[in-house]
């Protein structure tokens, strides 16, 4: 049996008319520009998980990730003070982009 029973038909326009009874637009589930301010007004805003520090065990190891919900890459270091960083790749789209995979 559902916790909360459904409500009967009908009753949800009965206690809320402003909703209507029209169809609903669904513009927000296909529009480009919808897209793109979502992904400003959550994927800029909110930590991402890139990986695990178990990808890069020891000093000078690396990896790439293409993080495409914020239109970017970066590369995650360890670096020689044991500590994990990161930097955008944006700065060197006109150089030679870094292997995607984990150096070994």
């Amino acid at each position: 049996m559902a916790r909360y029973p459904k409500p009967a038909a009908g009753s949800w326009t009965e206690h809320y008319p402003e909703l209507g009874t029209g169809s609903v637009s669904y513009e927000d589930s296909i529009s480009p520009g919808w897209y793109q301010r979502e992904r400003e007004a959550i994927f800029k805003r909110a930590w991402l998980q890139v990986g695990r520090v178990e990808q890069i065990p020891r000093t000078g190891r690396y990896f790439t990730k293409d993080i495409a919900a914020v239109n970017t890459s970066i590369i995650v270091v360890r670096d020689g003070d044991d500590a994990v960083s990161y930097t955008h790749l944006d700065v060197y789209k006109r150089q030679t982009r870094a292997t995607s995979s984990c150096r070994t």
